[in-house]
């Protein structure tokens, strides 16, 4: 059949210009063109948002009137030109995107020296925006590595051509810094603000850019472009995905899609097969092929029985423990003794490949550090059962759902949140995964749905455990935002006392009627009615008309209208200590000296010997200082709240970790005695910033402040755990894809 072709429509280029290509290239590139279309204005805008804060924070820093009024200049001009930059910025993305497609990538520059000459020619201002633009390209093409060299082996796949460089590629990190670059060239504005301009779209591209990658490379992938090619999924702000599902291809265009599993799993075979002889040309692994080449190969039901003995060997120490290049040989020479001795047999050359692969699998497995040490000791035990299981079926290597490798998967994704303070005798996940283990080496001959038993328990357990920790985190969180509500409400309320008695000298009567009960009132009253409600209202206006009924009263007209609100004032002040259940007999003693005071403003003096008696009986007026209670010092200073301010930025790479770790982030942290824990960030408060973290349980097992965090990470006691919704093996097969790329790439470099 005839292939149809489609010229690529973008423009007004001319015809004889464009890259002929097939229909269903062009529907996928400009279905690429839309998600880039809908993506980069958020991005932008991200950055605008943060723009006026951050030029205000200068402001304020300003040492002169004309510095500041320089910034609000500035300010000004950024929103008047702000819609023509995001235009021009998103328009000069695309029209990089649609010159690719006409023209095909274009060579790297050749010579480094003459971008060197280049950059030496420029004046000072111009170098620094330089560096700036290239430092910030470098930051994201490192953190999205994986992600870009997805996309671009799917456009060299889509063009028909050997490779896609970064330089080549429109939607690469440079690329789109240099469109942004140049839609800010009319903007004209110091060197300094413009730096501030570019850190925070460096800002904005590490926290979202991965969207745009990841959201291509599933519509690509999906749509058959290199299907089987895995990128490392990282934990990143994605730019949301529309609400329409454009991803999705019609029906039958999924069938045209759907590769036959056999066929999947042969493909997926022979790369990894390409891995290995390049492995083997590398010295990395020696194949059993060669000097017995010659020799009758051993058949699948002899290998399988050989295999079968080594599994119910409960002594045989798994391969995968000695690491996969000295235990697959070891393996080979058990295997071939068992079958009577070195001389008389040899493996197939498929066979010998799937030992090979299958050890190598479990060295990646073993080398993951989302794994506990016990745990991984536990898994390496299923070495030779899942060497069965890939010599019965080579689709368990591509097919995500086969029960053995699904299996896997459940075991590691509940293993990676196991402490090692968890007691192995007594705990139960780690039980129940000893048990599945020892199952599978004494019970798996060649059924498979042993495994689907197997996982439906494991499952059932799983949901019984995620119900408890549930259940108890919500109550860890609840506690936790109970405290913070409470720490915020009393700084509120402190903040309202304070504002009203600063400076002013007032009998001790009213302090401690503030202090002491008046501040519970509002504590209450904020907690649970919040700073809108009218209650909240008529409470700090009662304080303003107490305040005011204890002045000195010189008119006739003044001291009548005390004598009216006194009543009312004494109504509301009773009834709200009453809500508070507030000591009658210290009720009543306040209310008299109260009305002492109201009796002094009103010149109705007592006698000269109950004056003395009360002068003597009074207190001396202690300074206004609202205590709070149970806080050491060091998080009575984190309670003190500032606004944010763009000195944030300053933080170092620690910071910045702290300040993007999302909810549900799992980390493993090293406490003071050596033991390690794994720990879900489970709450944030935006009171004091201070983070809480629970484990698998639920349970919590670290509150700690922001700065507290960043302090672990730079000690080296605290990291974050990758890709955990990544499964094991798919993240093991990614990373043996990984290393066939970065071997490729090591043989054509000494090729070249």
């Amino acid at each position: 059949m005839a292939q149809n072709h489609n010229i690529i429509s973008f423009g007004n280029a001319k015809r004889e210009h464009r890259l002929l290509l097939d229909e269903k290239i062009v529907t996928l590139v400009n279905r690429c063109r839309n998600q880039i279309n809908r993506s980069l204005p958020q991005l932008s805008d991200g950055m605008f948002e943060k723009l006026d804060d951050a030029l205000f924070e200068l402001s304020d820093k300003a040492g002169t009137d004309a510095q500041q009024t320089i910034y609000f200049d500035v300010m000004r001009e950024i929103r008047k030109q702000r819609n023509q930059i995001q235009k021009n910025f998103i328009q000069g993305s695309l029209n990089r995107f649609d010159h690719f497609w006409r023209h095909g990538p274009v060579a790297d520059p050749q010579e480094k020296s003459l971008r060197e000459a280049g950059l030496s020619l420029m004046d000072n201002d111009d170098l620094e925006e330089s560096l700036a633009i290239s430092n910030m390209a470098s930051k994201s093409e490192n953190q999205y590595k994986q992600e870009l060299q997805a996309i671009e082996q799917r456009f060299a796949a889509m063009l028909k051509v050997e490779e896609v460089s970064h330089y080549s590629n429109p939607i690469s990190p440079a690329n789109l810094c240099a469109s942004f670059q140049a839609a800010l060239q009319h903007l004209e504005v110091v060197i300094q603000i413009k730096l501030v301009i570019y850190k925070l779209f460096d800002k904005q591209m590490s926290r979202q850019l991965g969207g745009l990658y990841q959201e291509m490379g599933n519509m690509l992938g999906n749509a058959g472009i290199l299907p089987m090619l895995i990128s490392r999924a990282r934990r990143t702000t994605a730019l949301p995905a529309t609400k329409n599902d454009s991803n999705r291809l019609p029906e039958a265009q999924q069938e045209t899609h759907c590769t036959d599993e056999e066929s999947m799993a042969s493909e997926v075979f022979s790369n990894l097969q390409q891995l290995l002889n390049l492995h083997r040309q590398q010295g990395g692994v020696s194949s059993n092929r060669g000097e017995s080449s010659n020799l009758p190969p051993v058949n699948t039901a002899e290998l399988l029985g050989a295999l079968t003995s080594l599994q119910h060997n409960a002594t045989a120490q798994p391969a995968a423990a000695r690491g996969s290049t000295d235990g697959a040989e070891h393996l080979k020479t058990t295997l071939l003794n068992s079958l009577g001795g070195l001389g008389a047999k040899s493996l197939g050359q498929v066979d010998d490949d799937v030992i090979d692969i299958i050890a190598m699998l479990f060295e990646f497995i073993l080398d993951d550090k989302n794994l506990p040490n016990a745990m991984k000791a536990l898994l390496s035990r299923l070495q030779i059962p899942m060497l069965k299981v890939a010599i019965l079926d080579k689709s368990f290597l591509s097919r995500k759902k086969h029960p053995a490798r699904q299996l896997l998967n459940r075991l590691a994704q509940a293993a990676f949140a196991w402490s090692e303070v968890e007691e192995c005798s007594t705990d139960e996940l780690y039980l129940k995964i000893e048990s599945i283990v020892q199952r599978i080496l004494s019970e798996f001959d060649n059924d498979m749905r042993l495994f689907e038993v197997l996982d439906q328990e494991f499952t059932e357990l799983q949901e019984r455990e995620l119900h408890r920790s549930s259940l108890a985190e919500q109550r860890a969180q609840q506690n936790s935002k109970g405290k913070a509500q409470l720490l915020a409400a009393r700084c509120r309320v402190s903040e309202e006392i304070e504002k009203r008695l600063d400076g002013r000298e007032v009998p001790q009567i009213i302090a401690t009627l503030l202090h002491e009960g008046w501040r519970d009132v509002l504590i209450l009253i904020n907690l649970r009615q919040g700073l809108e409600s009218k209650a909240w209202k008529e409470s700090l206006a009662l304080m303003d008309r107490l305040l005011w009924s204890i002045e000195p009263k010189s008119e006739h007209a003044e001291r009548q209208k005390l004598l009216k609100q006194i009543p009312s004032i004494l109504k509301v002040l009773r009834a709200g200590l009453n809500s508070i259940s507030y000591d009658q007999c210290k009720m009543a003693k306040l209310f008299h000296e109260l009305q002492e005071c109201h009796f002094t403003v009103l010149h109705i003096v007592p006698s000269p010997s109950e004056a003395q008696q009360k002068q003597k009986a009074q207190p001396p007026v202690k300074p206004v200082v609202e205590a709070l209670p149970v806080k050491p010092s060091q998080e009575v200073e984190e309670i003190v709240l500032e606004s944010p301010c763009f000195e944030e930025d300053e933080g170092d790479e620690f910071d910045h970790q702290v300040e993007f770790l999302a909810i549900g982030n799992w980390l493993e942290i090293i406490e003071e005695n050596g033991i390690k824990i794994r720990a879900k960030l489970s709450w944030r408060s935006a009171t004091d910033n201070s983070l809480v973290f629970v484990n698998r349980r639920g349970i919590r097992v670290l509150e700690i402040s922001a700065n507290g965090l960043a302090t672990l990470f730079r000690a080296e006691r605290a990291v974050v755990l990758r890709d955990l919704e990544v499964p094991l093996m798919d993240r093991a097969i990614s990373s043996m894809m990984d290393a066939l790329n970065n071997l490729d790439e090591k043989q054509s470099s000494k090729r070249a």
